[in-house]
């Protein structure tokens, strides 16, 4: 009994409903314009309702899409500055590799040029205080073979000398040291003079001449190179390039400035001469 009341209410309720569409189908076929009002007036009521869920949306998503554009940009910025950090620090990289490359061809065209002796190459790792390489150590001694009084090259020319040695280093003396004297001549003349270290003097990149006698060829723009008669210095080897030349006052010598070959403001590497000197005395050990 129950079961058939039950049936009876769904098939009424279906009935109902089939009949409320086909009314509603007949009224929006053939009655539309009962419904223009109604249509007219929820339009009216739910337009501005519309508008502002709109207004509102597009704002929120703007919103968000703007966080998102500047959360982007940031990220894209932070890599940016990394790629171009890793660049200047590639580009100061292969910077400092060319100029090492340089240095390392001049040291090989010098090397060339003095052939006729042995050499190793050196790097320089430390100086004294100033601006000029006066004194500086090198990165090799004993153990590679290094001994006081072995000469040392750099830049085109003559640097220095060894003046003392450990066993995985040894220190350096340039001609630019106040105490520095190098037994020289004029390659063009033969004439010999004494190249002198002078601080002073460096600043504005000259060296003193010294000892030139009066009725020498010596003149300004020869190549002075350092002397047969040297007990410590190999012969042959570019000093630099005399400068002016004037007679001394009450004096029947001449002295005058050269300027050096090597640069002694910045030194990174270095060759030097394996081979000796095999005399001894020379002019007061010069």
């Amino acid at each position: 009994m129950g079961i058939t009341v039950k049936v009876s209410n769904n098939r009424l309720i279906l009935f109902v409903l089939s009949v409320l569409c086909i009314f509603m189908i007949g009224i929006t076929t053939f009655r539309d314009a009962w419904l223009a009002p109604l249509r007219t007036a929820v339009g009216v009521i739910l337009m501005p309702v519309q508008s502002g869920v709109n207004r509102v949306g597009k704002s929120l998503y703007n919103s968000m899409k703007d966080r998102e554009l500047a959360r982007t940009a940031l990220e894209d910025n932070r890599a940016l500055r990394e790629q171009i950090d890793a660049l200047l620090l590639e580009n100061t990289r292969l910077q400092e590799d060319s100029l090492e490359l340089k240095r390392l061809r001049e040291l090989y065209s010098l090397n060339q040029e003095y052939g006729q002796y042995r050499m190793t190459g050196a790097r320089v790792i430390a100086k004294d205080a100033g601006g000029w390489f006066q004194v500086f150590r090198i990165d090799k001694g004993s153990a590679d073979g290094i001994q006081v009084d072995m000469n040392v090259l750099a830049g085109g020319g003559l640097v220095g000398i060894v003046t003392d040695v450990g066993s995985n280093y040894a220190t350096v003396r340039s001609i630019i040291d106040d105490v520095s004297r190098v037994s020289a001549m004029s390659l063009e003349s033969g004439d010999l003079c004494i190249v002198s270290g002078d601080l002073q003097l460096y600043a504005e990149g000259k060296l003193k001449i010294t000892d030139i006698t009066d009725t020498s060829g010596l003149k300004q723009g020869d190549k002075i190179v350092t002397s047969n008669v040297s007990a410590k210095y190999l012969p042959g080897i570019l000093i630099g390039y005399a400068g002016e030349i004037s007679t001394d006052p009450a004096r029947l010598t001449r002295s005058g400035t050269l300027i050096p070959a090597a640069e002694f403001g910045t030194l990174n590497e270095v060759l030097v001469v394996l081979d000796m000197k095999e005399t001894s005395g020379g002019e007061g050990g010069l």
